[in-house]
């Protein structure tokens, strides 16, 4: 470690030198708030409490809302956070906070709080442990392993923290004809954006269900004759 010269930037500079910080984590917020609150107005109806509400959301959505979020970033959102820290030539308009949801029920559910201020509700958050004044000791003790290993208490409190996710098992034969009931469903509602994207579904369901199908045991046309 001592080759090793650790230098950290000045208090409050991070939003000016860091692209992420300029914008990037702000956008990949925006659009996985966007999922969270299409979420819970599709779940209101049936919950009874908050409690039993909250309880709808596991660790899996939250994995699936934020691969689905990083995919909406835009490339022009990355190169304009980039520009804006002075790394790149691009001077084109600072990009622009991603828009709030529109419909009254999203109003609703927003109340009184603004969509930005949803989207940064948690940026004073700390998510790293405050530096000391030993810290150059403390790593140093902790690279050479002097640092004593978490007791039986903190593998307790961390195996507590683990959920436990269950699916509910849907049998591959019976896959399409679930999916078949979302396409029914979108024609009656007449809408056009649904209906492509759960017919896309079935495309791939259909696909995945003939693949399984042909791996298991792939009948031949003989085996529907009886033989003679």
């Amino acid at each position: 470690m001592s080759n090793v010269k650790m230098v950290f930037l000045p208090p409050n500079t991070t939003s000016r030198l860091q692209p992420c910080d300029a914008g990037i984590i702000a956008a990949l917020k925006a659009h996985y708030r966007k999922r969270l609150m299409r979420h819970v107005l599709s779940e209101m109806d049936d919950a009874q409490t908050a409690t039993e509400l909250s309880k709808r959301v596991d660790i899996l959505d939250a994995i699936r809302w934020l691969h689905l979020a990083w995919a909406s970033v835009s490339d022009t959102t990355i190169t304009k956070c980039f520009a804006k820290c002075g790394l790149g030539i691009d001077t084109a308009n600072e990009e622009q906070l991603v828009q709030q949801p529109e419909g009254p029920a999203y109003d609703t559910l927003l109340g009184a709080v603004s969509w930005a201020d949803f989207v940064s509700m948690d940026d004073a958050t700390r998510t790293t442990d405050v530096v000391n004044d030993d810290w150059e000791s403390a790593l140093i003790a902790k690279a050479r392993g002097d640092v004593p290993a978490a007791g039986p208490k903190g593998e307790e409190e961390e195996e507590g923290r683990k959920e436990n996710l269950t699916f509910p098992r849907v049998e591959t034969r019976r896959a399409p004809g679930r999916v078949t009931e979302l396409v029914n469903y979108a024609s009656r509602t007449g809408n056009a954006a649904m209906l492509d994207a759960v017919t896309t579904v079935q495309s791939i369901v259909q696909e995945h269900c003939i693949n399984q199908a042909t791996f298991a045991k792939q009948k031949s046309i003989t085996d529907f004759f009886t033989a003679k």
